[in-house]
Parts: structure tokens; sequence; C-alpha cells
């Protein structure tokens, strides 16, 4: 089998980890990167001994698989011309900035049958990915994500930004559909939302309670999950898993606390996330995270930003 080759779009922060991650996955070659601040993508491509390119679409040609890293304003355009050119695509979160482009990229995808995957690098933290299998048919879903201010990432809200990620999460975790939403926020540094709360109900009754901040003191990333056996808590942060069992014929928690084994906590979430996503490729397989999934997610946040900006006019 060929080596799959590989470029990445937008080389800032995240995008340079893309281009190291892929230096090192078996069966695949970086072949070039792109970036409109060309010193900064020349820097980068002489690190790796890669093409460097200016405009992304000559890039094009190149390559068979590519990390869409750009800011969200221009998922749509970017991955709309790549799947075009039948290219498999890993685009970061959120998908794009709205449902219509975002239905428009996974149809693209599916005429095209090339793999649209999504980068919600959480799925690939090691302790949701011990314990996921033990979630089962949860009731209420508690998440924090609060970080302290950064200019990275200001170019949308809160709800794109941060709690994106824990929505994929709750949506993956549900098994239901939503039936009700409510939500309240502020922009405090920036011109967009930036602390956000919500609550969103699902058809089986299950209850998600999100928080999300990006102005915080602290920087804190934790999910707790309540099941009829008892309650996790999960550390994104320390990758640690507790589980606190109920107390025998009552809802109540008991006294027992358990902490799980999560195994190794020096993985690197996203070297797996792009490894799942070449091997998706070479294997034929359903994305970890697949566009459908991004779609979601965004529908959810969308829904979310407009009641907090409604409720605030």
């Amino acid at each position: 089998m060929s080596k799959l080759r590989a470029g990445v779009i937008g080389v800032g922060y995240l995008g340079a980890f893309h281009a190291e991650k892929y230096q090192r996955i078996p069966g695949v070659r970086l072949v070039g990167l792109a970036d409109t601040n060309f010193d900064r993508v020349k820097e980068i491509s002489d690190r790796y001994n890669v093409e460097a390119h200016k405009d992304y679409k000559t890039l094009l040609p190149n390559v068979d698989i590519l990390s869409i890293v750009v800011p969200s304003g221009m998922h749509y355009e970017v991955a709309r011309d790549c799947l075009s050119r039948g290219i498999h695509c890993l685009v970061e979160k959120p998908l794009t900035e709205n449902v219509n482009e975002a239905n428009e990229l996974v149809a693209l995808a599916r005429d095209k049958q090339i793999v649209l995957q999504v980068g919600h690098l959480e799925r690939f933290n090691p302790v949701i990915r011990k314990v996921s299998h033990l979630l089962k048919s949860p009731h209420k879903i508690k998440t924090r994500r609060f970080s302290r201010h950064q200019p990275r990432g200001t170019d949308t809200d809160v709800v794109l930004d941060l709690m994106i990620h824990d929505l994929d999460l709750v949506l993956s975790l549900s098994n239901s559909e939503v039936v009700d939403v409510q939500a309240t926020g502020a922009a405090v540094i920036t011109d967009f939302i930036d602390i956000a709360n919500a609550m969103v109900f699902f058809k089986n009754g299950l209850v998600a309670e999100l928080g999300a901040s990006r102005v915080s003191t602290e920087t804190v990333r934790d999910v707790e999950v309540h099941c009829k056996s008892g309650k996790y808590f999960l550390n994104f942060l320390t990758h640690e898993a507790k589980f606190f069992e109920s107390a025998e014929d009552s809802d109540a928690l008991g006294q027992s606390i358990r902490v799980l084994e999560t195994g190794k906590t020096d993985v690197d979430a996203l070297y797996d996330e792009l490894v799942a996503f070449v091997g998706s490729i070479q294997y034929g397989s359903s994305p970890v995270v697949s566009g459908e999934d991004g779609k979601r997610a965004l529908e959810l946040a969308v829904e979310i930003s407009s009641k907090i900006k409604f409720s605030s006019s």
C-alpha cells in the first residue's frame, strides 16, 4: 500500500502540531503545508523538509489527505474546495459557522465517498476513551470548561470555541434527541459571548448542564456523568476518573469511591486523532467523529448562542 500524501492548511499554533504528528504516522508522508503568512509556513515547512504554499489551492493537487486548521470563518470555503477534489479532510472544530454550510460539506463528502472527520479532540482524551463504555443510559451530565483569557480563538463566541467540545461529548452519550434548550451568557472582554451556561433536555429524560468560560481565573475541564449505578467524575486535565457508587435502595450517592484505572496519562490525543483519521481512510471505516457528528454539535451550539443573544437583546 502506497503512503498517503498529507498536508496541513493553516500552520498557526495548532496547525504546526498537526504537521509534526503526520511526520510520525506510519503509512503517511507529509508533503506540504499552506498558510497565508508565508514567513510562518516557510519556517514550519523547512523544519520538516516539505513544500511551503502561500495559496492553499496550489497544495491540493499534491495531497490525498488534509488537516484544515484555519480560522473557523474559513472552514467552509477551504473544506468545500478540498472535498470537491476528492481529498479526505479533517476539519478542526467547529465544522463551519452555520448549519447550512455544514450540511453542504457533509453531503459533498458523502457524494464523493470520502472521509470527513471533525476535530473534536476530547473524544480522544484517555479518560473518556477508557470509561465511555461504562457510561450507560446517563440521566444527568454536568460539564465545566473554563480557561483564562487568551487572544487565540476569540474570532468566535465561547460556545463555538469551547463549549462545543462538551456538546459533542454529551450528544455522543445521549442516544436521544434534544427537545429543549435553555441558555444564558455574556460578553466580558471580547465582542462575542465569553461566558455561557446551558441546560439541554433530551427526549429520553437526560438533562445536560454545561458551563464554559474563556475569562476564568482558573483552568477547568471536567465532566460528571450520573447513571443508575452512581456518578462518574472525569477530569480531562489530569485524565483521572472516579466512581461514586449509589447507595443501596436509594438515589443518593454512597460513601464508596473508586478511582478508575485509565492507563497511561502521557498519551498524545492529537496524534491518536490523526491516526484514527488515517485509519478510517486506509480501512474504509467510519471516522470516530464524522461530519454528521460535527454538524449535530454545531446545530446545538448555534441554538445555544442564538438563545443567549436573544435573551441579551
